[in-house]
């Protein structure tokens, strides 16, 4: 109804992309049909798609498989109509296909997992097709899938996994939000400082973004007066950031991150579980601001320190005595390129 205004940054995981995905087509055996194979390295599961009622639930997204056979049908290696034979549409194809997913970030993370692997899947599907998108049109294809997923995913997470580097993105008001994605470029000694006082904290905790996203569109649909009132303020503090950003100015930076907090809590309190109060309450003496990663619930938190000095404190806080069995501190490390292929 109103556009939006989202500040986001690719990032990276103790120096690796933490998603990937490989695609190869595979001549079938003499004598076969040709089969689609789903493999996931991090979960070590593998899934072979026979028919089209292999693909009956793939709209669930419970089922680790289910992102993965959506992509197959939103990029054209599988047909949308469950009526149809899968073996003359691979064989029409030239063979079968096998898709390898890989994913160091948990489902319900907060840091955009599903989106950013939906859009990196449908990429690489499309060049084994020699099919290539526009950018726009990656966001517009991967927002349609967390839809066939029944996710309820918007427009930014896959922006700031497929743009590298921070952005800002922007819509205007109207029923097909396409973003416009404006680069920031962030001075030298800043990002320095960022990362020498930043920490990305996984909780342990995960949570599916669905449940918190219905929750807020329930309270913008029937106006309720502070979340409208937060909706408006989001937009305005996107572009504070970007400006703070932009100009380098770390107290600026943590003054707008903390003014997210508040109206992402406004919109929706069940948003911030009182588990990350309890967090924050017991690294104060280090932490200068902080935030939960995403729509909120669980995931990941961005912890900024005092200091370079307090950071490794509180670094080594979290590696001494975790708060969670699954508790995990990175650095902050910023993904300046994004999304890449390589076709070998």
């Amino acid at each position: 109804e109103i556009g939006g205004s989202v500040v986001n940054v690719a990032v990276m995981l103790r120096g690796q992309l933490p998603i990937q995905v490989v695609a190869k087509l595979e001549e079938p055996t003499k004598g076969a049909a040709p089969v689609i194979r789903i493999t996931s390295t991090d979960l070590g599961q593998t899934r072979e798609i026979r028919t089209m009622a292999d693909l009956a639930q793939r709209s669930d997204p419970t089922r680790w498989s289910a992102l993965a056979e959506s992509a197959l049908v939103l990029a054209g290696i599988v047909p949308s109509d469950p009526k149809a034979s899968l073996a003359n549409w691979l064989e029409t194809l030239g063979g079968g296909l096998s898709l390898t997913i890989f994913s160091a970030v948990p489902k319900g993370s907060g840091l955009g997992t599903s989106s950013v692997l939906g859009a990196a899947a449908i990429h690489c599907l499309d060049r084994v097709l020699g099919r290539a998108r526009s950018q726009q049109e990656l966001f517009a294809a991967s927002s349609a899938l967390e839809q066939m997923l029944s996710t309820r995913g918007g427009w930014q997470d896959q922006v700031g996994g497929v743009v590298g580097g921070f952005k800002i993105a922007r819509t205007q008001p109207g029923s097909t939000q396409q973003p416009s994605v404006e680069s920031i470029a962030v001075p030298a000694p800043f990002l320095h400082e960022l990362h020498a006082r930043s920490l990305l904290y996984f909780t342990g905790e995960r949570r599916m973004a669905k449940n918190i996203l219905e929750n807020v569109v329930w309270n913008w649909l029937v106006h309720e007066p502070r979340a409208v009132k937060a909706v408006e303020r989001l937009r305005t503090n996107a572009e504070r950031m970007r400006n703070a950003l932009a100009a380098g100015d770390i107290d600026a930076t943590i003054g707008e991150l903390t003014q997210y907090m508040k109206r992402k809590r406004q919109i929706d309190p069940g948003s911030c579980p009182q588990s990350f109060d309890d967090l924050a309450a017991r690294w104060k003496d280090e932490l200068s601001a902080w935030c939960f990663a995403g729509a909120g619930g669980g995931g990941f938190m961005l912890l900024i320190a005092k200091d370079a000095h307090a950071a490794e404190a509180l670094r080594t806080k979290i590696d001494r005595d975790p708060p969670h069995p699954r508790a995990r501190a990175f650095e902050f490390e910023v993904d300046q390129v994004g999304l890449r292929c390589a076709v070998v």
